[in-house]
């Protein structure tokens, strides 16, 4: 598609239907049109945007997140409740599978966080509940004071990573676990804090608290045919492949968590844990509790066997 025959209505069809697939920034939308042949300056690039937002669906929404400090948007579909049929979205339909639930309580939480990111200034939240990434395995109810740095989106969920003020220690929170978020007038400084905040997110496998300071060599051999669909995804920043003697290995230099642990179940019977033993002993620790839970008629209570209760921070 030639500069010459693209309109402007193309150009915007070309970029709604890329944002619903994937997230992007604005360089990532500079790169999408120089591939159609069509040159356009940031700025033309943001008009662009602020139309494309004017004139969408009205079950559609423009989102804005930072990753890595770079403004990312990503365009989706509102649920509704009383939506029967699937829409079509050229020959593309969404399972939305682990897709939460997006409130209006939660877009203005999300853009509170970002405007705190955007001025480096703190946000009180009145209580965070329930336990996703072992932050809050203690559930403490109290109101707490962050230093928001990041907003991350992590498997369609949107997770603050901050520094908690009294802990003194970097904490992921899903945005749905925050009640009540309101910014602070005072700075947070998040400047001292962002080396120490890259550091614990690469340690961690996905965004869960480990189960200790270290980072592990952690190697686990997978079954030939999976090995291509473990090739073809990103898991961790520092996940290698090798193959020795008709075998693959995967390798990763991170901590261990209930997210590795779930994930690592996620592959049931084609995948073998070959070290470190303190992973074979959570996995086999896991499995027992699995099995119990089958064998046993005793109500359910929640656990997370990830978190050493004596040590917990």
């Amino acid at each position: 598609m030639s500069l010459h025959k693209i309109t402007k209505l193309q150009r915007f069809q070309l970029l709604r239907q890329n944002l619903l697939t994937q997230p992007m920034s604005l360089q990532d939308m500079i790169e999408l049109y120089a591939s159609q042949g069509v040159n356009r300056s940031l700025r033309q690039i943001q008009r662009d945007l602020k139309e494309l937002e004017q004139h969408v669906l009205e079950t559609e929404i423009v989102h804005a997140f930072f990753v890595r400090k770079i403004k990312h948007y990503v365009l989706e579909k509102l649920e509704s409740e009383n939506q029967t049929s699937p829409v079509i979205k050229g020959f593309i339909n969404a399972t939305n599978f682990y897709k939460p639930v997006i409130t209006l309580h939660d877009e203005q939480k999300i853009a509170l966080v970002q405007k705190a990111i955007a001025n480096g200034k703190k946000i009180g939240i009145s209580k965070i509940i329930n336990d996703e990434t072992g932050d809050n395995a203690q559930f403490e109810t109290k109101q707490i004071e962050l230093v928001p740095l990041e907003l991350l989106l992590h498997r369609n969920n949107y997770y603050v990573g901050s520094y908690h003020l009294k802990r003194e220690c970097i904490v992921f929170f899903n945005i749905k676990q925050m009640v009540s978020v309101f910014l602070l007038e005072k700075r947070g400084t998040p400047e001292r804090y962002w080396e120490a905040y890259t550091q614990e997110l690469n340690k961690r496998f996905g965004v869960t608290k480990n189960i200790d300071a270290k980072v592990y060599d952690i190697k686990i051999e997978i079954a030939n045919v999976l090995i291509s669909f473990i090739k073809n995804h990103h898991w961790h920043p520092s996940q290698q492949i090798t193959k020795e003697k008709n075998h693959y290995y995967l390798h990763l230099t991170c901590g261990i968590n209930r997210e590795l642990i779930g994930w690592l179940c996620l592959w049931m019977y084609n995948i073998k844990i070959i070290q470190p033993p303190i992973l074979q002993d959570y996995y086999k620790k896991t499995l027992r509790k699995m099995q119990s839970n089958i064998e046993n008629q005793i109500p359910l209570v929640y656990r997370n066997i990830f978190v050493d209760e004596n040590n917990a921070t």
